[in-house]
């Protein structure tokens, strides 16, 4: 979904929220009861003539007609008015764009037409027929007749036609209804769905189940079938020679390979489900606001624009779920392709049948492994797993290739080839994908679902049957999973004997000048495993449902009013109870168990105990469907630290089976009531060798509770030096101490905050010295440090000139104490200095040491003054030279007289 067009969406919802929806809840009973055809309706009625082109066209059938006897969260006709306003307040600003709402509620005689224009909906007199023309006497639809839906789409296109179109079928749906005769409700014969049975998904908006209730002329249900949905779509396309833009199928199963086969020739791009589908009435409404604003789109992109606008009304807590979109053009070329790879099955099954059969099923297992299969397994019974795995009958059909190409290695490289390809395709087809993992809700001891691994369109995999009370059966799909148009002779239905038909085979399991098919090798598999759905082993209608008769359903669920949250504070548990069955329970009672630590203050709710840490909250009855929250308000001990866990539980008197959401539990991390913060900084960061920084430490008591024997001390790098007192602001808030201690701060209460500060001394560089500074305290166990870093340079010593004297006839040998170093000079404290001979004096020999002692002799016969030049270095590499003059004297010597003495 383009950013652009979801912002549009929000600004145009905003900016109609305060128009005044005409379809009210008592227009519902209008439309739903007797009083529909009465001479007063509350809308105005849509005037029909000569049609204007629009830039935008969507069609919602809302196919609602489910159980009227059931609750609002089952029964879709609840969701109607909600539904219709998402749609006619989203038209609202957008002129050239039309909403046509075709509504089938759950009575009798209640479908009707709405148009939606520029925020207002108007009405249609009267129903299309299958040629298109307005009934005035047609007050009821079955809207899983191909026919019935061709006639209305067919006037919807006359009447208002666009250049841009999307059509959104919104119902309830089964995985791959095959187009039986008799209607599959029909066959059923003593194991028909109680009045009261409760289809699956409960409580999230949208779930299979026969998608049609009220039958004209017929007294069971029925299911839409990719079939009805192709026919009705031929008719409205003119045979697919004018496809709409986009077809967005709102029900369950619909990402079937099967399905998406027969509906690619009519529209350019699908949005589908490859495994529950999910509706929130707001979805509606924001997908048409978000094409609605950007008309520019291409089929491809509007179709993606409608899964990412589903995703982002969609709760992120709801049903784990797939959504993709596909581009139509590319799914009639996946056909072929899987016929390739069947007959390539069927070849390596005739050359080794044991290993093809075994390559398959683990294929299928391996598929299972990845958790890509999508759950069949729902019937009632001890086949109910609601788990992604065998023996559920759907695969996701890209993760199945990956499978079978890696499973048929060694066994038939042509296999491994045809399924490569096939894998490709269907990769190639999906435009966009949306997961949502997670949990499903209603399963007593749910698996987490993880969709990660899969492409997005499944495929009929029933490659093991299920087991229902103690028998195996095979998906009642499994029968009509052929191209045969005949399934069964003189079958006795309704005290006739009757033929089971199948008028119409899926188009993806038809044959191609006589080729093979995925019919064909699962026909194959079972006769070699011996579960032949028309020989060995029966089918069940499966129609997915949790349970038959309802039974009493409590939920609780505990949060807390913050995380992390410190000792001393309060900390509220806040708890949600929900009633999820339409059933009154009485008795029932939620306790909550505090943790160690944390101690009770009140809670919301009057007749809520505490005794020994235990809250206990009798909640008398509940209705149906109630909702309560509590609030238990705790102070956090001064003493409590780390995480402590809180558990809620709730319990009726009733006879309560599904036991996986009565408790609930909710860690909290609880941080210390002492806590000190300690901030540092130095005067100057760099500082050459022999320097002083002074250091500053600021103090601060955090937390909630006076801290005792709180110390700041370091431990000095050998490269520093304290080199003056320590100071401590304000005075008397502290003392000095004696390294490693810097201060003794005794206690410091809530908020105080003390400075610390003190001289250093760098000795030695280059270097990257570390000081570190730490804050303790009884309280404080841990503590706190500080490092900060001071940079020092090396500076080279400081190298001075030296003058000496000697006779010509003498040698010249100052020592280490008198040598050329004993003026010399290096600022780090540190360093110790060598020097060296660098220029040889010209008329003297000199012998040099490294600790600045040498000896100097003159030529003979040399008088006057020379010099020779050394380097002074220290041991880091700094280095410095200076001159040494050496004065050369004559020797005199005095006349001694030798006369004798007279």
């Amino acid at each position: 979904m383009k950013g652009k067009a979801h912002t549009q969406f929000h600004a145009a919802r905003h900016a109609v929220a305060s128009i005044t929806m005409l379809v009210t809840p008592v227009l519902l009973l209008l439309l739903t009861g007797i009083l529909f055809v009465s001479a007063q309706p509350a809308l105005p009625e849509a005037q029909l003539g000569a049609p204007n082109t629009d830039s935008l066209r969507i069609i919602y059938i809302l196919a609602f007609d489910n159980m009227p006897d059931t609750d609002g969260v089952v029964n879709l006709t609840h969701k109607y008015t909600d539904t219709v306003n998402s749609i006619v307040n989203a038209t609202a600003g957008y002129a050239n764009v039309t909403a046509v709402i075709l509504a089938d509620l759950d009575q009798d005689g209640d479908t009707h037409i709405l148009v939606a224009q520029n925020g207002s909906a108007t009405a249609v007199s009267g129903l299309p027929n299958p040629s298109g023309v307005i009934d005035p006497a047609l007050a009821e639809y079955d809207t899983t007749d191909g026919l019935t839906l061709g006639g209305f789409l067919l006037w919807a296109d006359q009447q208002y036609p666009a250049t841009k179109r999307i059509l959104s079928y919104l119902g309830h749906g089964a995985p791959l209804g095959p187009d039986s005769s008799p209607p599959i409700a029909d066959i059923v014969t003593g194991a028909a769905r109680t009045p009261d049975a409760i289809p699956m998904p409960l409580g999230v908006d949208a779930n299979p189940d026969f998608t049609d209730s009220h039958v004209p002329g017929a007294t069971t249900s029925r299911l839409l079938t990719p079939h009805a949905l192709a026919q009705a779509l031929n008719i409205a396309t003119n045979s697919g020679a004018s496809k709409i833009n986009v077809l967005d199928l709102v029900h369950c199963f619909a990402a079937s390979i099967e399905e998406l086969t027969e509906v690619a020739p009519y529209a350019d791009a699908t949005v589908a489900a490859p495994n529950y589908a999910f509706f929130d009435p707001t979805m509606t409404g924001a997908m048409l606001a978000d094409q609605a604003a950007d008309l520019t789109m291409t089929s491809i992109e509007m179709a993606n624009s409608v899964v990412g606008e589903y995703a982002s009304v969609l709760p992120p807590n709801r049903h784990p779920h797939v959504l993709i979109s596909v581009d139509n053009s590319l799914i009639p070329p996946i056909k072929p392709l899987w016929d390739a790879l069947a007959q390539d099955l069927l070849d390596a099954l005739q050359a080794n049948q044991s290993a093809a059969t075994g390559a398959l099923t683990n294929a299928y297992l391996s598929t299972a492994s990845t958790a890509s299969l999508y759950d069949t397994s729902f019937c009632n019974g001890s086949a109910s797993d609601f788990t992604l795995g065998p023996p559920d009958a759907l695969a996701d059909m890209g993760s199945l290739t990956t499978a079978i190409a890696q499973a048929f290695i060694g066994v038939s490289p042509d296999v491994v080839a045809s399924a490569l390809q096939v894998q490709s395709a269907i990769n190639s087809a999906i435009t966009f994908k949306v997961i949502q993992n997670g949990q499903p809700w209603w399963d007593p001891t749910p698996s987490n679902w993880s969709f990660n691994a899969v492409q997005g369109i499944s495929i009929f995999t029933p490659f093991q049957p299920m087991t229902l009370q103690g028998a195996q059966y095979h998906a009642w799909q499994s029968l009509w999973y052929t191209h045969t148009t005949v399934i069964a002779t003189d079958v006795q239905i309704g005290g006739q004997l009757v033929n089971v038909l199948n008028p119409h085979p899926y188009a993806f399991i038809t044959p191609v000048g006589g080729g093979a098919t995925w019919a064909d090798v699962l026909d194959a598999y079972w006769r070699v495993n011996q579960i032949h759905p028309r020989q060995d082993v029966a089918t069940a209608l499966c129609l997915p449902e949790v349970r038959e008769i309802e039974e009493p359903d409590l939920k609780v669920s505990l949060s807390d009013s913050a995380d992390p949250v410190q000792a001393t504070l309060g900390l509220d548990y806040t708890l949600r109870v929900v009633n999820k069955s339409t059933l009154a329970t009485p008795n029932v009672v939620v306790t909550t168990t505090l943790p160690a630590g944390v101690s009770f203050t009140s809670a919301s709710l009057p007749g809520c105990q505490h005794q020994a840490g235990v809250v206990s909250c009798a909640l008398g009855s509940l209705a149906g469907h109630d909702v309560l929250t509590i609030t238990v308000n705790t102070t956090v001990d001064v003493a409590t630290v780390g995480p402590v866990t809180a558990v809620a539980t709730i319990h009726t008197s009733a006879n309560e089976t599904r036991l996986f959401d009565n408790r609930s539990s909710q860690e909290t991390t609880i941080l210390s009531a002492w806590t000190l913060s300690l901030g540092s900084s130095v005067s100057q960061s760099r500082i050459d060798e022999g320097g002083i920084v002074t250091m500053t430490a600021v103090l601060e008591n955090t937390g909630r509770a006076a801290t005792t024997n709180t110390i700041l001390q370091t431990n000095l790098p050998a490269n520093a030096e304290l080199f003056g007192p320590i100071t401590i602001t304000p005075a008397g808030a502290g003392t000095p101490g004696t390294l490693p201690i810097l201060a003794n701060l005794a206690t410091m209460n809530p908020g105080e905050q003390i400075v610390v500060s003190f001289p250093l001394r760098l000795l030695d560089g280059p270097a990257a010295t570390n000081v570190r500074i730490s804050l303790s305290s009884s309280e404080v166990g841990q503590p706190i440090s500080r490092n900060r870093r001071i940079d020092v340079d090396n500076v080279a010593p400081a190298a001075q000139n030296d003058v000496y004297v000697v006779h010509n006839d003498e040698s010249l040998t100052p020592t280490r104490t008198t040598g050329v170093l004993a003026n010399d000079a290096d600022t780090g404290p540190l360093d110790v200095l060598s020097a060296a001979l660098n220029v040889k004096p010209p008329y003297g020999v000199v012998l040099f040491n490294p600790d600045g002692s040498f000896a100097y002799s003159p030529q003979m016969g040399f008088v006057g003054s020379e010099s020779f030049v050394y380097v002074v270095k220290d041991d880091d590499g700094g280095a410095s030279s200076a001159t040494v003059t050496v004065e050369v004297w004559q020797h005199v010597y005095l006349p001694i007289s030798i006369y004798p003495r007279p």
